[in-house]
Order: structure tokens, then sequence, then C-alpha cells
């Protein structure tokens, strides 16, 4: 849980509205994530399925993209192939795997299919701000 010192800190230091496609099925994990990304500054974006995914894909940029793995009709590997060979806007943003699957099989499929990175849910509050602190803060210089 971030204290209030943090989350000052973090509010104060998104003056920028950053755009996160947050691609989740479970609406616990969805509002969870979107909340806390929210409060520390950020606008996000929540698909359930891979198909709304590609669609906000098409019609807006992305500085970050978080992608659960299983989700009801496409793999979040399947997902980000298809982003990443496509002539889509988000293209190159980088796309974090947020997964309960665990193992090297899995890290080693979300890196090939064009992850930038993995990481085990469930993940802390504190650590998913980072995350996105991680990504978002070397966008605003490119």
């Amino acid at each position: 849980m971030l204290h209030a010192k943090e989350m000052k800190y973090f509010n104060q230091s998104h003056t920028v509205k950053h755009q996160i496609l947050l691609v989740e099925d479970d609406p616990v994990i969805q509002l969870a994530h979107e909340d806390i990304l929210q409060h520390a500054g950020f606008h996000v974006d929540v698909a359930a399925t891979g198909e709304e995914a590609l669609t906000l894909c098409h019609k807006h940029k992305y500085q970050l993209i978080l992608m659960d793995i299983n989700l009801p009709d496409m793999s979040g590997l399947d997902i980000t192939a298809r982003i990443r060979q496509s002539n889509l806007r988000n293209k190159n943003v980088p796309i974090v795997a947020l997964t309960s699957l665990s193992g090297q099989k899995i890290k080693k499929q979300c890196l090939t299919s064009g992850m930038n990175e993995y990481n085990h849910k469930p993940i802390s509050q504190k650590m998913l701000v980072l995350l996105a602190e991680k990504y978002l803060t070397s966008a605003i210089f490119h």
C-alpha cells in the first residue's frame, strides 16, 4: 500500500497524462490496477479481451501496455505479436506482461512474443506504480 507521502510524490511527478492500456479480464484486478494507476496520475484504458485491446490500439496511442496472458478470446502473447507485426501506432510501445503464470518457459514466451518485460501477479501497489514510472519516465524524453 502506498503511503500518503508516496502518493503525493507520484501525483506531483505526473503532470503529463500518460496513456496506459491495461489488458486484463479479471474485473477485480482491473478495478484495483486501474484505481492504483489513476491515483498515481496516469490515464488508464481497460480492455477485457484481445479484440477490445486491438480495437483500442487502433484508436489511441499509448505509452505503455500492461498485458495479461490468459484472456477469454486470445492469449496476451498473440495480442502482443499482432501489435508488433502490425502497422498500428502502438507497434513500438513497451508491453509488459502481468500474469499469474510463472516459470522460465512462460517468461521466455512473453519475451519472444515481443513483450519488453515479464511480471508475476499479484503485484503490489508500489511495484505497479514503479513499473509504470520505469517505462513512462523514459517516454517523456522520447
